[in-house]
Formats: structure tokens, sequence, C-alpha cells
């Protein structure tokens, strides 16, 4: 079940253990005036968001460009409801790692060893 343990991803979230992330940093921007909006994990802390279907991707291995493989995976995105304060215009964006499955791998390594600043 995707939803398993979304208490306990809010939970780290809301406490500010992954307010140094680089990836939930990020600042998402208006489409019609450009605006830079709130970061990623501020969305996450006021609850801002829905989280989508479940969803299977395809996942390039490393290697040499003639073998290439890849892997398929199954991901559940994370939509942010961003309203702009300059135009009013309401959005429902994601990010390629804003992922039930990326929050919880991130949870389960722990403080990161390299913080960028």
């Amino acid at each position: 079940m995707p939803l398993e343990g979304l208490e306990d991803i809010l939970r780290v979230v809301k406490r500010g253990s992954l307010d140094r992330n680089p990836r939930l940093n990020r600042r998402p921007t208006c489409k019609k005036r450009g605006r830079e909006a709130g970061r990623f994990i501020e969305y996450l802390k006021a609850s801002e968001f829905e989280i989508g279907s479940e969803e299977r991707i395809a996942v390039v291995e490393p290697g040499y460009y003639w073998t290439l493989t890849y892997r398929e995976e199954r991901v559940t995105p994370i939509y942010i409801k961003m309203k702009c304060v300059a135009c009013g215009c309401e959005d429902k964006i994601t990010d390629p790692v804003l992922t039930l499955e990326y929050l919880r791998r991130i949870i389960k390594c722990g403080e990161p060893r390299v913080i960028y600043a």
C-alpha cells in the first residue's frame, strides 16, 4: 500500500529533519508571471499537497552506452498545490524526485553527510 508510513513521513518533515535537503529546498515558479513561490519543504510542512496514484517509470542503469539497460520502478508522486501571491494563479505541480518513495529513502538514510549551503 503506497500510503503506509505517510504519518511518519509528515512527522519527520514537520520536525525539520529534512530542512537542509537541496531537492526539497527548490522553489517552483508561477507559469504566468515567473515569480518564485515557497520551497517544496514549506508546502509539505503545511500539508498543502496531494498524493497521486502509483505509476510505473523506467530508470536507466548506468553503464556503457552500447549496453543500455533499464529497470522499472513504481513511484507515488506528490503534487504541490501552489497559489501565486502576485496573480492568484493556482497550479498543481510536482518534481521528478518528489515522491513518497524518495522521502522514505532519505528518512531511512538519516542525516546527509554532505550539506549544501
